[in-house]
């Protein structure tokens, strides 16, 4: 188990598992990523480094996989969103 103080987030649009600060992810959400996108925070990424400290290239890295995450999200939701519509229409029926 991860302490709190020593944890954030999962970057993951609406995950809250905790992860270690050295993470950007839980390992769930790390392993959806495509391996390219992976392969690219790893090549930039630097033990201690924050949001000053960081490379433009880790930088890059670090919001094509986030940008990934919100598409991929926001696909689930609204692929949730038509099949509670839909179980909600064919309810009506019968």
């Amino acid at each position: 188990m991860v302490s709190r103080t020593q944890s954030a987030p999962c970057a993951w649009p609406g995950c809250r598992r905790p992860v270690p600060r050295s993470q950007l992810m839980c390992r769930p959400h790390w392993h959806s990523l495509p391996r390219p996108l992976r392969s690219a925070v790893w090549a930039h990424y630097q033990p201690g480094q924050d949001a000053r400290s960081a490379s433009p290239e880790y930088r890059e890295a670090l919001a094509a996989a986030l940008d990934y995450a919100r598409r991929v999200n926001a696909e689930a939701e609204r692929q949730a969103a038509l099949e509670a519509e839909s179980q909600s229409r064919q309810g009506g029926l019968w």
